[in-house]
């Protein structure tokens, strides 16, 4: 957990597996669409760069691994394509 101001942030620990990858893709998959097409974030800029530079660790750690196309590392800002992908993949996962 982690102070901002006097808000505390719920923070998870490090991405450790693949399932936590895609499950923190899809958090800040959400998180974009809240951010850019409602204009209503419910997560700080701090608690999403922190999990996008977990995200952005992740994939440099494991380089043989192709990053996922609705990873925030392979896009900016938001379209709709990224979002239907994200749920199709979060069918999948447990």
């Amino acid at each position: 957990m982690l102070n901002q101001g006097k808000k505390r942030i719920k923070y998870p620990p490090k991405i450790k597996n693949y399932n936590d990858y895609v499950k923190e893709c899809l958090f800040l998959l959400k998180h974009c669409y809240l951010y850019y097409e409602l204009d209503s974030p419910e997560i700080s800029d701090l608690e999403y760069d922190l999990r996008y530079k977990d995200i952005k660790d992740y994939e440099a750690e494991n380089p043989k691994m192709p990053p996922l196309s609705f990873s925030p590392t392979q896009f900016v800002g938001f379209s709709y394509k990224l979002l239907k992908y994200g749920l199709e993949i979060k069918e999948n996962v447990q």
